[in-house]
C-alpha cells in the first residue's frame, strides 16, 4: 500500500494494513518495543490490531496514521518532534494527542517526518507542526513546540498534501498553489527573493501557474508535479526536437497536439485534430504527425492517390455508378474551386467539363481540374509566404543595420577607451618603477641595520615552535586520555544502568517474597489456633 524511507530505516504497510520495518533502530524508531536493528522488513506486532492507512519516516522517528485518524509515533524525540509534550524517545509506538488529552481524536490523513520535525494534516484540512527549527513552526514567535502547534497561516487556503523536508515545509493548497516555509539553504524554498528563514507560510510565485498536483521534499530538495499544458513562450528558446536554436530561418512554431515548440523543419505536417476541436487542419510536429497518421495492420487508406484515381475505368452511358461518380466529381470541382479567389474559380469550374483532351474520359478532365485547383490553391499560399517572408527580411536588415551602427559606434568608443588605458598604463609602470627603487633602496638600508635583529629573531622563532610541538604532543596526550576517560566512563554509566536495573528486579522479588512470608505466617496462624482449639476441646 506505501513504502516510505527515511535516514536510516524504512518503512510499508501491506495490503491488508499490516506495518512493517527494518533498518537501524538505535532510537527506538522501528517501534518494536527496543532499540535493536532489523536487517530484514519485520512487522510491528503492537500496530497489529490497528489497520495503518500512511507512514513517514524521518531522520531517527517514525510517524504512522491508521484508519480511526490517530497519529502513532516513535523513535528520537529530542527536539519534540514526536508532539507528546516531552523530550523522552519512545521504543513503541504512542498515540500522539493533536488538540490535547481532552479533546476527541482521529481526524489525521496525512503525516510527514523530517529532520527534527513532523507534520500533520488533518481532514478539516488543518496543518498541525511539532519539533524545532528556525521557521520551521510556521509561527513568527516560535521556533520549537513540543506539541502540535497549528500553522495559522494556512488556515483558509484549503491544503490538500503536505511535505517536510531538513528544516522547510511544504504544503499544496487547492488550486494547485504551493506554500513554503522554513529554511532557506541552498534555495530549498523556491523563494529567491528571501534572505532570511521563511516563518509564515509564503506562496512560490514559480508555481502559480503550474498546475501543481503533487509536491515532495528531500534532505535539503523540493519536487513539484505539475499537469499537462503547454509552455510558455519565455521557457523555450531552441527547438524541442533539433536542439536547434530559433531564427529567422529556423522560424517557432507550436504543435497543437502536444503543445511543444519546435522549428519549422521539425512542424511541416498540418493534419485535423477533432479531440482538440480543430476541425481544419493545424501544424503539427514530426513526431505527433507519424504518431497521429500511423496505420494500423489491415487499415484502409482514406482517399484515392492520383494513380488510383487515373485507373479509375471510364463512364459508360446508362451506369448508374458512372453518373453517380461523375456528379461527386463535379462537387469536388466546385468546393476545390470555392477556396480561390474569384477569378480562378470560373475557370475551374468551366474547366471541369471543358479540360477534356482527345482520348480522356469525363472522369480523368475532372480529376485534371481538381489537381490545377489544388496547385493554384498551393502557390497562391506559397506567394503570401513569400511576401511575409520579404517583409520580415525587410525588418531583419533594417535591424541588422541598426546594430551595425551600434556596433561601430561601440567600436569607436573601445578604441578610445583602450588609448586611453594604455596612456594610463604607462603613467602607471612609471610611478611603479621609481616606488620600487625607493623601496629597494630602504630595504638595502634596514637588511644592513638588522641583519643580527633577524638572526636573533629567527632563533627566537625556532624555540617557539619546539614550544609549540611539545604543546600539541601534550595536547594530543590530553585527547587520547580524554577519550579513554569517555569510553570507561560510558562503560561505567551502563554497567550503573545494568546494576539499577538488577536492583530494581531484585527489589521487586524482595518485595514478592515477603509477601509470600507474610502469607505463610498468616496460614501458620490459622492452623496454630485451630490447633488450640482442637486441644481444648
Amino acid at each position: 500500500r506505501q513504502i516510505s524511507c527515511g535516514t536510516w530505516h524504512s518503512s510499508a504497510i501491506s495490503s491488508n494494513g499490516e506495518l512493517f520495518t527494518w533498518g537501524l533502530g538505535v532510537w527506538g524508531q522501528l517501534g518494536h518495543g527496543s532499540c535493536d536493528s532489523a536487517m530484514v522488513p519485520t512487522m510491528v506486532r503492537p500496530m497489529h490490531e490497528h489497520i495503518c492507512l500512511k507512514v513517514s519516516c524521518g531522520f531517527m522517528h517514525t510517524g504512522v496514521i491508521t484508519r480511526s485518524g490517530e497519529v502513532f509515533v516513535c523513535g528520537d524525540n529530542s527536539r519534540g518532534q514526536l508532539g507528546l509534550g516531552d523530550k523522552v524517545a519512545r521504543s513503541t509506538f504512542t498515540v500522539s494527542s493533536l488538540f490535547g488529552e481532552q479533546a476527541p481524536q482521529g481526524c489525521a490523513v496525512d503525516i510527514s517526518c523530517s529532520m527534527s520535525h513532523s507534520v500533520v494534516l488533518t481532514a478539516e484540512s488543518r496543518v498541525l507542526v511539532c519539533g524545532a527549527g528556525e521557521g520551521v513552526i510556521g509561527d513568527p514567535r516560535l521556533d520549537s513546540s513540543k506539541v502540535w502547534a497549528e500553522v495559522r497561516g494556512l488556515a483558509d487556503k484549503r491544503v490538500q498534501q503536505i511535505a517536510a523536508g531538513e528544516g522547510f515545509t511544504l504544503a499544496l493548497g487547492d488550486g494547485g498553489a504551493v506554500y513554503a516555509w522554513g529554511a532557506i539553504d541552498d534555495g530549498r524554498l523556491g523563494i529567491p527573493e528571501a534572505n532570511r528563514p521563511v516563518r509564515d507560510p509564503t506562496q512560490i510565485t514559480a508555481l502559480s501557474d503550474k498546475h501543481v498536483t503533487m509536491i515532495a521534499c528531500g534532505a535539503g530538495i523540493a519536487a513539484a508535479l505539475c499537469g499537462h499544458q503547454w509552455l510558455s513562450e519565455a521557457d523555450s528558446k531552441e527547438c524541442m526536437l533539433c536542439k536547434c536554436s530559433f531564427s529567422l530561418m529556423r522560424r517557432k512554431n507550436r504543435c497543437r497536439n502536444c503543445g511543444g515548440f519546435f522549428c519549422s523543419d521539425c512542424s511541416r505536417n498540418r493534419i485535423p485534430l477533432l479531440k482538440f476541436g480543430y476541425e481544419t487542419p493545424v501544424r503539427v510536429c514530426n513526431v505527433c504527425h507519424e504518431r497521429l497518421t500511423k496505420r494500423k495492420p489491415g487499415e484502409v487508406q482514406r482517399g484515392r492517390s492520383r494513380a488510383a484515381t487515373l485507373a479509375v475505368p471510364p463512364l459508360r452511358a446508362g451506369d448508374p455508378s458512372s453518373r453517380r461518380r461523375l456528379s461527386l466529381d463535379e462537387n469536388s470541382a466546385t468546393a476545390a474551386a470555392g477556396d480561390l479567389p474569384r477569378s480562378v474559380a470560373p475557370s475551374l469550374q468551366s474547366g471541369a467539363h471543358s479540360a477534356a483532351g482527345p482520348g480522356m474520359t469525363p472522369v480523368e478532365s475532372h480529376e485534371m481540374a481538381l489537381l490545377r485547383a489544388q496547385s493554384l490553391k498551393e502557390s497562391q499560399v506559397m506567394r503570401q509566404e513569400a511576401q511575409k517572408l520579404r517583409k520580415e527580411l525587410a525588418a531583419a536588415e533594417a535591424a541588422r543595420d541598426a546594430i551595425q551602427a551600434r556596433y561601430d559606434a561601440l567600436f569607436a568608443e573601445n578604441v578610445r577607451n583602450a588609448s586611453r588605458a594604455k596612456d594610463r598604463e604607462a603613467e602607471l609602470i612609471k610611478m611603479l618603477r621609481e616606488v620600487q627603487e625607493k623601496a629597494d633602496r630602504r630595504d638595502r638600508e634596514a637588511a644592513a641595520q638588522s641583519g643580527k635583529a633577524h638572526d636573533n629573531a629567527q632563533d627566537d622563532a625556532k624555540r617557539l615552535q619546539e614550544r609549540v610541538e611539545e604543546l600539541e604532543q601534550q595536547l594530543d596526550t590530553a585527547r587520547r586520555c580524554n577519550e579513554g576517560n569517555e569510553s570507561t566512563i560510558k562503560v561505567l554509566q551502563d554497567a550503573m544502568e545494568r546494576l539499577a536495573e538488577q536492583s530494581e528486579t531484585r527489589l521487586a522479588l524482595l518485595e514478592h517474597q515477603k509477601d509470600e512470608a507474610k502469607k505463610l505466617k498468616e496460614e501458620n496462624d490459622r492452623h496454630f489456633s485451630l490447633l488450640r482449639s482442637n486441644e481444648k476441646s
